[in-house]
């Protein structure tokens, strides 16, 4: 592509009616960005993230990639089987108002989703956390054009992934499992 493909999004003051003003730091290699102008990269018209606040440097990493695959997140504890989450069960960490990450955003993690790809991971966590059986538990498919994603091992479970989406339509996502608590 080149710099004057319509198709590319052109950083702060060149955006057009076809793309909007998007900042260097949202730029990613595993999407594309090939071109750096200034402090302008040009990127795919796909990466504009209008759900995310403007992510630190480096965000995501560079040894994210595309997902491809179904992944389990936990979700409100009073959706019911079958129910699909709402756009409030898909609030960033970086945009609640409350938690480790309200505000936090100069933390890459606290603008991705957690979605774990292994559900045993969750079953697991909920024998020894109240927090996880007060949890449902929803499937969603990530596909490539839906963000990336990176491998996160962390307390709950070694298949958890942090999950950057490209733009604010949360997944289609059901509940496979309801809360326990």
């Amino acid at each position: 592509m080149s710099a004057d493909d319509p198709d590319r999004i052109r950083g702060p003051g060149l955006g057009s009616a076809r793309g909007v003003s998007t900042p260097r730091h949202l730029a990613h290699p595993a999407l594309g960005c090939e071109t750096c102008v200034g402090q302008v990269r040009y990127i795919p018209k796909t990466m504009a993230n209008s759900a995310t606040p403007h992510r630190p440097p480096g965000c995501p990493p560079a040894t994210a990639a595309p997902p491809d695959g179904t992944f389990f997140r936990l979700v409100s504890g009073k959706l019911r089987v079958g129910e699909a989450p709402g756009d409030g069960e898909w609030v960033l960490p970086v945009s609640k108002p409350k938690g480790e990450c309200a505000g936090a955003t100069d933390r890459c993690d606290c603008h991705a989703h957690s979605v774990f790809a292994d559900v045993d991971d969750l079953r697991r966590a909920r024998t020894w956390s109240q927090w996880v059986r007060s949890k449902a538990i929803a499937s969603l498919q990530l596909r490539s054009d839906m963000g990336l994603i990176e491998a996160s091992p962390s307390d709950i479970g070694d298949s958890h992934n942090d999950w950057w989406p490209i733009n604010g339509d949360p997944p289609e996502a059901l509940v496979v499992e309801e809360a326990q608590a």
